[in-house]
């Protein structure tokens, strides 16, 4: 071998075909005890479920926003949304409880860090993101196919309740304003009333008819004067009654909308894709595994000879 301050490519492949047996026959090996131990893995199988967001202008009362909602499906925000809500504690607890994951997953209850183990699995197995269509996808991996498929499905479930109960929640403080706005619009009107029959009796003002389209006739009882002096007053009184009333009547629209979309069936999600079990894992893939390990060992034991053939000797000098 030349003495050469750098290993050029021939002495390097001197260097392999000498240990070509070595490195050939090290690297098969240590890739069959690889294949073997993959046996012993556990199979993955793999459910998915896809929705799609449902615009929350959709499920509240259209006249709250003051106009239709053309849009079915949420923006971008609506889909984040979406995904925080399956990605919450509050949906990772309800699946963990009812599939006792903590036991599924084989996690040693008396370990302090029981619940990160816990979640890190959780989040290893499953995931819920969105694609490049808007769509929104739960995968689920688990040794049990059906599970997997139960587990999907349930979060989309458990998501959707969440959501609906989100906006459910939005619609009720819009209630408990509309009904503070009726019962100060009640009262001020009752205000408005008392004060226009006490001016009608001080400026002696009959007023007689007056239904939904607001005539009134008015004859003058105490005089002509007393009639002009009062009647300036009453018209202004009659008309603030009317906004009163207009704004009792838009507020009590508002009020039951909303309390008929509370109580209507409602969906914050669209289930384009329901998860099923799978009959074909999905991992390990044992193939990939054991070339993967054929290739690393190979690409090891070629640095290990030309160390130890080229550059340990020049160490040693």
């Amino acid at each position: 071998m030349k003495n050469e301050e750098y290993l050029d490519f021939t002495s390097a492949l001197k260097i392999i075909l000498n240990n070509k047996k070595l490195i050939i026959g090290g690297s098969l090996l240590f890739s069959i005890c690889i294949a073997i131990g993959t046996l012993f893995l556990d199979n993955y199988y793999l459910s998915k479920a896809k929705v799609y967001a449902i615009n929350s202008m959709q499920l509240s009362p259209k006249a709250m926003y003051g106009e239709e909602v053309q849009e079915i499906y949420g923006d971008s925000k609506e889909v984040d949304r979406v995904v925080s809500v399956a990605t919450s504690n509050a949906v990772k607890d309800y699946v963990i409880n009812k599939y006792n994951l903590m036991k599924h997953y084989k996690i040693d209850t008396t370990n302090p860090s029981k619940r990160s183990k816990l979640f890190k699995q959780y989040n290893s197995n499953i995931t819920v993101d969105n694609d490049e269509r808007g769509a929104i996808e739960v995968k689920v991996y688990d040794t049990d196919p059906i599970m997997a498929a139960n587990i999907a499905n349930d979060i989309v479930l458990k998501t959707n309740d969440q959501c609906v109960d989100n906006v459910r929640a939005t619609i009720r403080e819009t209630m408990r304003i509309q009904e503070a706005v009726m019962n100060s619009t009640q009262k001020n009107v009752a205000e408005f009333q008392d004060s226009l029959t006490k001016v009608s009796l001080e400026y002696g003002i009959v007023m007689s008819g007056g239904g939904d389209d607001g005539a009134t006739s008015m004859k003058a009882l105490k005089g002509w004067e007393n009639f002009m002096k009062g009647i300036d007053i009453v018209t202004g009184l009659k008309a603030k009654l009317t906004v009163l009333n207009e704004q009792y009547a838009l507020a009590l629209d508002g009020y039951n909308k909303a309390n008929q979309t509370l109580n209507a069936k409602q969906s914050a999600l669209n289930v384009v894709e329901g998860a099923i079990p799978s009959d074909i894992k999905s991992k390990p893939i044992r193939s990939l595994i054991t070339i993967g390990a054929f290739l690393f060992s190979l690409f090891l034991l070629t640095l290990y000879v030309t160390f130890k053939d080229y550059f340990y000797p020049k160490l040693k000098e």
